[in-house]
């Protein structure tokens, strides 16, 4: 209500660009210079963004000439009126190999501890590598060799 231009005008102008650019989509170009979209763009303006179409969209919702009658019909009066809540935060991954250590770039020291311990865990049990794991080593392996390559022994 409170943005005519969005509902009215904008929208026929994406309207008439469409029917401007389509003679091109349907030739298969896949490209379309400049020149080309802004002639498109031109004659779509001259189309959509006119007084007449303007002053339409104000005065149809009460805008201007202030209409304080239309203006309150379209205005959501409902009595069941119920206050949102906020979400709550999501919880805390509860996997060691979570995102803070599956990047390239962790620095979170005491994180990586942790997921150091939890890949001990795993190497112990003898069962197979879960791919979290796998992926926690390799990222692990990359920030190896960077390191190595900025301070070399």
């Amino acid at each position: 209500m409170t943005q005519p231009l969005d509902v009215g005008v904008f929208t026929l102008l994406k309207k008439h660009m469409v029917a401007e650019i389509d003679p091109f989509i349907q030739t298969d170009i896949s490209r379309i210079q400049k020149i080309e979209w802004l002639t498109a763009f031109v004659a779509a303006h001259d189309h959509a963004i006119c007084n007449r179409n303007i002053r339409s969209r104000f005065h149809s919702i009460g805008i201007y000439p202030f209409s304080p009658v239309k203006v309150i019909n379209h205005v959501d009066c409902r009595l069941d009126f119920k206050p949102t809540t906020r979400s709550t935060t999501p919880p805390i991954d509860p996997t060691p190999f979570n995102k803070s250590v599956l990047t390239s770039s962790s620095v979170d020291i005491n994180a990586i501890h942790h997921t150091n311990v939890a890949l001990a865990v795993e190497l112990d049990s003898g069962k197979p590598l879960s791919s979290l794991a796998k992926k926690f080593i390799k990222c692990q392996e990359g920030s190896v060799e960077r390191l190595h390559q900025e301070n070399p022994f």
